[in-house]
């Protein structure tokens, strides 16, 4: 029994030293901690991807697609990376994107790896949506609609046009890259009366549709206000608009600031075309001052007239008779090209009418019923004569400003200003205007517009026209320099606010009208 215990004792006392033996043998080695370096996405600052991202990490590429309107020598990047990694060039600061750029991802145990990062553009978007409507002037011909996204890769394209342009018949004009594959061919002329849809892809199976609305304005009517500037003259009035009644491509009303002057002839006024050959240019108020300081008399109204170069008129003249200056005979365009352009004035009637005229030889005047039909980029027509344009007539008129183009003759307005070769920032801009013309009942209409401000964008000459003949029953009518040189003087004050707040511009020659 002795002995037994005696084994039990040492076993018991073994038994801790195995068990420790058993758990030393039993621990595995020490693990070693593994690190990732991977690029797990991408995206850039204030851009909206195209396509998910696609990442290799066997091959360590990333392919980030962008718009094809995006540009990418600018982008901030921004990366979600493995735990703990760090990049290198840095995100957040800009970089061009134009070829491909190597990032490092660099693990805490400074393990690293190289990814090649590289940005396609995806050509499948409209960059600018355009109709060209038939109207001649340009800003009112290109309607360019604001495009808003209405789902992902859907989007609704809003135009304004015009009520009297013909929405059925209307040009459209789509900017995209050049590799972007638009349809319907967006070249042919459409009716937009309903949606029209358009699909850009970009020849990979990526596509954006595009719907376009367009909306037409309502016609508006322009109001005229009666002023007392000419209370208690007889024969004399003057109104005052600021009617709205175009609009700007975003359907905003376009400012619209105004003056008119109505005069009936029969009642002993004046048409005086002043042209002072020996002080030059002036402004309107001195020709207003000087006539008057000359004949005891305060002008009524006093306009600018015909258009000038330097000390050189343009534009035809004659006053009581006398033949101070002619319209222009000679143009360079595309060629050389002898042009028949404006003239208003009476006879010794007192009839008024707007015709087209020709100096045939110094001091000889020819009209016309219609002008040369010169196109500028064809052949020029030969130089007017007493018989060509056909049924010329000598121009018997002994008071006339000349000018150009002719907006109205014999109640007809004249559609398009081609054949007086003038420039498009005459013909076809929204500016200031002034224009004169003349009623069945020999009415004297004088206009003047403000334009290029915020208080009144302008008129075309087409609606010029317009308003001369519907608000104010024109049948001639004529169009005077404009631009800065429009300026309207009222009891010898100076009226229109352009004159006002930007002050008169020098001119050559004007217009006054005179009671005795």
């Amino acid at each position: 029994m002795h002995f037994n215990y005696l084994l039990y004792f040492i076993f018991v006392l073994l038994i801790p030293t195995y068990t420790a033996c058993s758990e030393e043998s039993a621990k595995p080695e020490e693990e070693v901690i593994k690190f990732g370096k991977k690029i797990l996405d991408i995206s850039f600052e204030g851009i909206e991807m195209e396509l998910p991202v696609q990442i290799d990490h066997d091959a360590n590429t990333v392919t980030a697609f962008v718009v094809g309107s995006v540009e990418i020598t600018q982008l901030i990047p921004s990366f979600e990376l493995s735990a703990e990694a760090k990049i290198a060039p840095p995100a957040g600061v800009a970089y061009d994107f134009s070829t491909g750029m190597t990032f490092q991802v660099v693990a805490p145990d400074k393990t690293f790896k190289n990814y090649q990062v590289t940005v396609e553009k995806i050509n499948n978007e409209i960059h600018a949506f355009k109709l060209l409507t038939k109207n001649n002037a340009l800003p009112f011909a290109v309607r360019e609609g604001s495009i808003s996204e209405i789902a992902e890769r859907q989007y609704e394209i809003s135009v304004y046009i015009h009520h009297d342009d013909d929405i059925a018949d209307l040009s459209t004009i789509v900017e995209t890259n050049e590799s972007s594959v638009v349809t319907p061919d967006p070249t042919t002329i459409k009716n937009y009366s309903q949606p029209v849809q358009y699909t850009v892809s970009d020849g990979k199976g990526n596509e954006r549709k595009y719907k376009v609305l367009v909306h037409q304005t309502q016609e508006q009517t322009v109001t005229w206000q009666e002023t007392a500037e000419f209370s208690g003259v007889d024969g004399i009035k003057m109104f005052t608009s600021n009617s709205s009644f175009r609009y700007n491509p975003d359907g905003t009303p376009m400012p619209f600031n105004a003056y008119a002057i109505k005069i009936d002839m029969s009642k002993g006024f004046k048409f005086v075309p002043y042209y002072n050959t020996t002080k030059g240019n002036m402004k309107v108020k001195e020709m207003v001052e000087d006539y008057s300081s000359k004949n005891s008399v305060m002008p009524l109204v006093g306009i600018n007239a015909g258009y000038f170069g330097g000390s050189s008129s343009y534009s035809l003249l004659i006053n009581n008779g006398e033949y101070l200056a002619g319209n222009i005979p000679q143009l360079s365009r595309s060629g050389s090209f002898f042009v028949t352009r404006g003239a208003f004035g009476h006879n010794s009637a007192m009839n008024f009418s707007a015709d087209w005229v020709y100096t045939i030889n110094p001091g000889v005047v020819y009209g016309y019923p219609n002008p040369s039909p010169n196109v500028d980029g064809e052949t020029p027509q030969p130089k007017p004569t007493e018989s060509f344009p056909s049924n010329g007539f000598v121009y018997d008129k002994i008071n006339a400003v000349g000018g150009g183009p002719v907006l109205i003759r014999n109640g007809h307005i004249i559609e398009g200003y081609g054949y007086e070769l003038f420039y498009d920032d005459i013909v076809r801009s929204i500016a200031n205007r002034t224009a004169v013309g003349v009623t069945s009942t020999n009415e004297l209409i004088i206009m003047v517009v403000d334009g290029r401000a915020t208080y009144s964008a302008g008129v075309s000459l087409g609606d010029m026209a317009r308003i001369l003949k519907e608000d104010f029953a024109c049948k001639d009518a004529l169009n005077l320099d404009g631009g800065g040189s429009s300026t309207l003087i009222v009891n010898g004050q100076v009226y229109n606010r352009n004159s006002i707040d930007v002050g008169q511009r020098s001119v050559l020659t004007g217009l006054l009208i005179v009671k005795d």
